[in-house]
């Protein structure tokens, strides 16, 4: 093997160094969730302590990486990222608004055509304040996850399209690990990590989908009462299934449901139609804020 065959192969070595890595976020993402699940949600009697250690471990590992990230690109270097000091309320409630009525349309036209019921009379009073917590730091997690971390990985050697296809198909398959999944809820999935990457891209913000996220979640399952990804928390009201559970979502929630397949695909549409105006530089489709620098 001459010099350049030994350079070539030492970059592909850190290249699948970087790949591994990057990727092993969600990993920690993984263990968090399932952690503080366990621990505030549902019974584990018998694993109490490990239940309570996981989230606690996994956060201080996820964070100790943000924090040597910090160090180590610098503050200019964030923002670019979409790390922003202050946040556009417009934009804010623009793209909350839009999670939240996605969530609330699919409820409403399910139920119209007889998927399922909420029982408003049998309303609940139940402390928000634990899936508040909890669902603040999945979209935090997740987001800065695969929104920032592995979706500037991939720009950096992809144009922007494969970029933003390969990003959120592992995004969805990151969810194979949730239960009850099957292959209508993975689609989903995917076409989530969509909007919410379009939405990151046209704000220049993390912390844009982070509110989408935070919302999709919080409506569907405390509020409204629906599975959030297969899994069951407190709920104000409740919905109940009727019918094909491809128009109600099943047990995985509406996230399972065709309804918001659509509904997502008419709206990742739009988004993407008004991309061009504020996000993609003419020449080779790459973000202005997803640099190489």
């Amino acid at each position: 093997m001459n010099k350049k065959q030994a350079n070539k192969f030492s970059q592909i070595l850190v290249e699948a160094f970087k790949l591994l890595a990057i990727l092993l976020i969600p990993i920690f993402c993984y263990l968090s969730l399932i952690g503080i699940s366990s621990t505030i949600f549902l019974q584990h009697s018998d694993s109490q302590l490990l239940s309570t250690l996981i989230p606690l471990i996994s956060a201080c590992i996820f964070f100790l990486i943000l924090s040597l990230l910090y160090l180590k690109k610098g503050k200019e270097q964030w923002k670019k990222w979409g790390i922003t000091e202050k946040i556009n309320i417009k934009y804010f409630l623009h793209f909350s608004l839009i999670a939240t009525g996605i969530i609330i349309i699919s409820a409403l036209i399910i139920i119209l055509l007889g998927g399922g019921e909420i029982d408003i009379l049998g309303a609940k009073t139940v402390s928000l304040i634990p899936a508040i917590s909890f669902f603040i730091f999945v979209a935090a997690v997740e987001e800065f996850s695969f929104r920032m971390f592995i979706f500037h990985f991939m720009n950096k050697r992809f144009n922007f399209i494969t970029s933003i296809l390969i990003t959120n198909i592992l995004f969805s398959i990151y969810h194979l690990l949730t239960p009850g999944i099957s292959i209508l809820p993975l689609f989903n999935l995917f076409l989530i990590g969509i909007l919410f990457s379009l939405a990151y891209v046209k704000t220049k913000s993390i912390f844009i989908p982070i509110a989408m996220h935070f919302f999709w979640n919080f409506i569907q399952g405390p509020i409204l009462g629906f599975d959030v990804s297969g899994l069951v928390f407190d709920n104000i009201f409740k919905f109940e299934n009727k019918g094909m559970s491809i128009i109600n979502g099943g047990n995985y929630g509406l996230e399972g449901s065709i309804i918001t397949t659509v509904l997502l695909l008419i709206t990742s549409i739009i988004l993407w139609k008004k991309r061009k105006s504020e996000t993609i530089t003419s020449k080779n489709a790459k973000f202005h804020f997803l640099d190489k620098k």
